[in-house]
């Protein structure tokens, strides 16, 4: 119970501090590491030529960045190989020799090693004569001719080097839309073959002097072709896929194709094209397994045992290793892997540094979250000592690595994955089996959707589409969908990256999409435009993020990562925040690229920042952005991809990055030796300004740490340093907690100068109550004493801690044991 005068309070200043954030084991840490998928791997490459007993490779992941891989054939090891990258995130690759490679990257331009990835120095050229787009997908090495496709609002397409990358141009301006987003580059002889995720294949027949078309004989529009094979000459023979609808063949370069998929399965979906081997030809099928044709594409067959492999769920490329008869690489969206035997066995060397795209943290109990890897993944107990992730994926047909988890807040068993191209999929047994749920929804060619769900009415669900598609709405969990576009003109618009929901006015939701924010207050009936930004080209530019303050939903945040094409960082990059709904805005944290953030009740803001490699990866606000803090102590990453909060955001629980996922654990004690009071905290921020000596003299940590995690929330209360108590006092039961705020006085209340009360600070970490002084299976006791201040006349103090003999010693010394109060993860 809550005892009317309780504990000392640490800090002789007026103004408290909130602790809402978790700190890590380390004494000092703010972030713990909790395990890794495996790295996203693009492509893969040979450092030289394969020899018989040692092959090294090179491989490029979008997330970890760069590895080099060295397997003798009894022994296979990988080592990061990122020096001078300023990202990890790396879309393509070319290995020239044994130390000579080139890379492609998401938002730095081109790179080049030429000591085996020891090093990386950027060809970006500069001036008027450098790349105009700093995205590249595509890339072809030729001598000192550099091809790079890129991916920009505008001054995208296909650039040109003759001297290595000093200068470059952008060639076939006239014919290549400046949207392009490339897909690969062919060079054969005087022939160059452009693919393109939005306008197919262009074909230059004189080295890229002129250009056309060359798409005669696929059907559609807004083609997205992956890539293209050629046989001897591509001249003669060449293959492409087009997503959705499969293989195309060509014999008169690319003048007309035919489509080309006998016996492939239908409705196939790839996403990284097709491989080569000499004259057989790979395609690689998500969740489908890995086809090979080797009569030049006529027919295809299952290659090895690949479609029953979970090694080769999702596949991204085939590589033929000529050291051994049936040695081959695959680069899979889950690491590399290798088989000896033509495809029927394999192994894998591990690398680690794999991204989480997304992750939930279960309604009934945070310590269960739930991840967006390649696949879904549960862990049962983010705070055991040994992971226990288990893929809980069966009926999910596409990958979730660019998808969003979610969880309905009604019902814990029903949770929703979207996939890349595979539309939506819903379980009702906790993940245990799931169904596609896409009826009434677009083609789901090219996207990966994000899903919000109405808190107040959980059948009411909104889904936007990444890919122009807009957004769509359902009333029935997902049974049926419609569109609700009105007031999104165009494609920029209809790209959406988050839909946020006020949980106060249902009604009123927040779209961020690819031209800015947009507004509804008539439940998506219509939208409108609320925040811009422009480019220096007066383009619009996007929004990554929105979200509000639970606390006060006219208080919006947006999370901008802004530069010009050639990767100049604009000034309305950062977190914008509107107080009053939208109507105007205000950069708390310019000159930053945020690409995503969550903030959390009372308007703490944690902002998660792509400034490069080496650079802090997330900042703190507790006074809506007025001030910030680094706040990345123990992550080893830079690219934050999701931050893990509790169901109802009130604290923050854990953070993914380009290397995994993270968990801040600690909650900490200190004693003072003059006042004999003790005060715990769950804010390593908080903690290091004791030790600093912001808490005033006498303050030391007793070297005592519990952890949190748990199925509820932690009330943190404080009285006042006049007329107290000057104390804190916590708490997860939630009838006490939900007492003592009743009883506190208002604000501005004359009687808080006079009357001793209790003031609810924050929730301050997570932990699950006790039953009866008994503690559920994987958790442990924490104790409470009471010094029996309030008899004494003094401040009363409790200390609050995981230890018995520390209890035990204080009771030696008159305090009161109360037992078991709450129980922290094992």
């Amino acid at each position: 119970m809550a005892h009317s005068v309780l504990h000392s309070r640490i800090f002789f200043l007026a103004a408290s501090i909130c602790a809402l954030v978790f700190g890590s084991s380390a004494t000092h840490g703010q972030w713990t590491h909790r395990g890794a998928p495996e790295a996203y791997v693009r492509q893969l490459d040979f450092l030289g030529t394969p020899a018989a007993g040692t092959t090294t490779l090179i491989a490029a992941s979008l997330g970890g960045g760069m590895f080099k891989g060295v397997d003798n054939g009894s022994s296979w090891t990988w080592q990061s190989i990122n020096n001078g990258l300023p990202t990890g995130r790396i879309w393509t690759l070319d290995a020239i020799d044994a130390n000579t490679a080139y890379v492609g990257t998401d938002g730095s331009g081109f790179y080049k090693t030429t000591d085996g990835g020891g090093s990386w120095l950027p060809l970006n050229g500069s001036g008027a004569t450098a790349l105009g787009c700093m995205v590249v997908k595509a890339i072809s090495i030729s001598g000192s001719t550099l091809y790079a496709g890129t991916r920009c609002r505008y001054d995208s397409g296909l650039y040109k080097s003759t001297n290595g990358g000093i200068t470059w141009a952008r060639i076939g301006a006239s014919v290549i839309p400046s949207d392009v987003e490339a897909r690969s580059i062919r060079v054969s002889g005087t022939l160059v073959f452009f693919t393109t995720a939005n306008y197919g294949i262009f074909k230059s027949a004189d080295s890229g002097a002129t250009w056309a078309q060359a798409n005669s004989g696929i059907a559609g529009a807004n083609l997205d072709a992956f890539n293209t094979q050629c046989g001897t000459s591509c001249s003669a023979l060449m293959l492409t896929y087009v997503h959705g609808q499969g293989i195309y063949k060509s014999t008169n370069a690319g003048a007309t194709w035919s489509a080309s998929n006998t016996g492939l399965p239908g409705g196939a979906a790839a996403l990284s094209g097709l491989s080569k081997d000499g004259t057989v030809f790979f395609v690689s099928l998500d969740k489908q397994g890995i086809y090979h044709s080797v009569d030049n594409g006529a027919n295809w067959s299952l290659w090895g045992n690949t479609a029953t492999r979970s090694e080769t769920a999702f596949p991204r490329g085939v590589s033929r290793d000529s050291s051994a008869p049936g040695k081959y690489y695959l680069a899979t969206l889950e690491g590399v892997y290798k088989t000896l035997d033509d495809g029927l066995t394999w192994t894998t060397s591990k690398m680690g540094n794999g991204r989480v795209a997304a992750v939930i943290h279960d309604i009934s109990n945070q310590s269960i979250a739930y991840l967006a890897t390649a696949t879904v993944v549960k862990i049962s107990d983010i705070y055991a000592s040994s992971q226990d992730a288990t893929l809980i994926d069966s009926g999910i047909t596409g990958t979730t690595n660019d998808g969003v988890t979610a969880q309905d807040p009604a019902n814990a068993n029903v949770l929703y994955a979207t996939t890349n191209n595979r539309g939506i999929f819903k379980s009702v047994n906790g993940g245990a089996s799931w169904s596609a749920i896409n009826a009434g929804l677009p083609s789901l060619v090219g996207q990966s959707s994000r899903l919000s769900i109405d808190k107040a009415n959980s059948q009411t669900l909104y889904l936007g589409f990444t890919n122009g598609a807009g957004i769509y709405k359902s009333t029935n969990g997902g049974a049926n969908w419609t569109a609700a576009n009105a007031g999104l003109a165009n494609e920029d618009a209809k790209s959406v990256y988050r839909i946020e929901i006020d949980r106060n006015t249902p009604s009123t939701l927040y779209a961020a999409t690819a031209e800015g924010l947009y507004k509804s207050t008539d439940s998506a009936a219509t939208w409108i435009l609320v925040y811009s930004a422009l480019d220096s080209g007066g383009k619009l530019l996007g929004v990554s993020n929105v979200r509000l303050n639970p606390s006060n939903s006219q208080e919006i945040y947006l999370a901008n990562s802004h530069t010009d094409p050639n990767g100049t960082l604009l000034a309305s990059s950062g977190i914008q925040k509107s107080t009053n709904g939208g109507l105007t805005w205000t950069n708390v944290l310019p000159g930053k690229r945020v690409e995503n953030m969550r903030v959390l009740q009372g308007g703490v803001v944690y902002a998660g920042l792509s400034d490069g490699a080496g650079q802090p990866a997330v900042r703190r606000s507790t006074d809506g952005g007025a001030s910030w803090q680094v706040y990345s102590s123990g992550l080893q990453g830079s690219d934050i991809y999701t931050f893990g909060s509790s169901p109802n955001d009130d604290v923050l629980i854990s953070v993914a990055l380009e290397n995994g996922f993270y968990i801040g654990i600690s909650v900490v004690e200190f004693y003072n030796t003059s006042l004999d009071n003790y005060f715990i905290t769950a804010d390593p921020i908080e903690a290091a300004a004791i030790d600093n000596g912001a808490a005033g003299p006498g303050w030391i940590r007793t070297g005592n740490a519990f952890k949190s995690g748990g199925s509820a929330s932690v009330c943190r209360f404080y009285g006042s340093i006049s007329p107290g108590p000057n104390s804190h006092f916590y708490t997860v039961d939630p009838a006490e907690c939900q007492s003592l705020k009743d009883q506190q006085f208002p604000a501005g209340d004359p009687r808080k100068l006079t009357i001793k009360s209790w003031n609810f600070e924050s929730l301050d970490f997570a932990s699950t109550p006790s039953a009866n002084q008994a503690c559920p299976g994987g958790t442990v006791p924490v104790y409470r004493a009471y010094n029996n201040g309030f008899t004494r006349g003094v401040d009363s103090n409790h200390r609050i801690t995981g230890s018995l003999t520390a209890i035990q010693e204080v009771v030696t010394r008159g305090w009161s044991n109360e037992g078991v109060v709450m129980c922290a993860p094992q």
